[in-house]
């Protein structure tokens, strides 16, 4: 049910109600378009475990919409603040290139 609701979930706001209330009692799923909503949270740190979960995805084969995980890291570039994350973006962007 928690899953479903963050699977529903549209605005920002929504997202991160859904996101907190799920990651308190999961982990977060193997699920592409569930990691692309999260990627809107406001947490950096929400965002990077995302992004490792993403990572993790684009490495088994399991993401086939690699514009849209662009665009989704194009978008996230332009709003993070934290080393971190934008070392998360740029691997990401790495694995991007070599699967061309």
């Amino acid at each position: 049910m928690r899953l479903e609701r963050l699977r529903g979930a549209r605005e920002p706001g929504e997202i991160k109600e859904a996101a907190d209330i799920f990651l308190t009692h999961h982990q977060l799923p193997d699920d592409a378009d569930v990691l692309f909503k999260i990627l809107q949270h406001p947490s950096e740190k929400v965002v990077r475990e995302a992004l490792g979960q993403l990572s993790s995805l684009l490495m088994q084969g399991r993401i086939v919409a690699k514009l849209l995980l662009e665009e989704h890291l194009n978008t996230l570039a332009n709003r993070v603040e934290e080393d971190a994350t934008r070392s998360y973006i740029d691997g990401i962007r790495a694995q991007l290139q070599s699967l061309k």
